[in-house]
C-alpha cells in the first residue's frame, strides 16, 4: 500500500467513529503527511548543522595555538 492508496484517516475513541477532516480540516491525510514530511525536512537540517559545527569544533582543536609555545620567563 503507497501513500497514494490511502483515502484518508479515522479516528475510533469509546465506540465512536470520526474521519480526521470532519473533526478539522488540518487532520487531512495530506495535512498530516506535508507536517511530517516538514518536521523530518527540520530534523535533517539540524543534524547536517549539528554535524558541521562538530566539524569546525574538531578542526579548532587539532589546529596548533602558537601562544601555547610561549615560554614566559621571569
Amino acid at each position: 500500500m503507497s501513500i497514494k492508496d490511502i483515502q484518508g484517516l479515522c479516528f475510533t475513541k469509546g465506540g465512536l467513529t470520526f474521519k480526521g477532516s470532519k473533526i478539522k480540516r488540518d487532520l487531512l491525510f495530506a495535512n498530516i503527511v506535508r507536517f511530517l514530511d516538514g518536521n523530518a525536512m527540520k530534523e535533517q537540517n539540524t543534524k547536517t548543522a549539528y554535524q558541521q559545527l562538530t566539524r569546525q569544533n574538531n578542526q579548532y582543536r587539532q589546529e596548533p595555538n602558537p601562544r601555547q609555545n610561549e615560554h614566559h620567563e621571569e
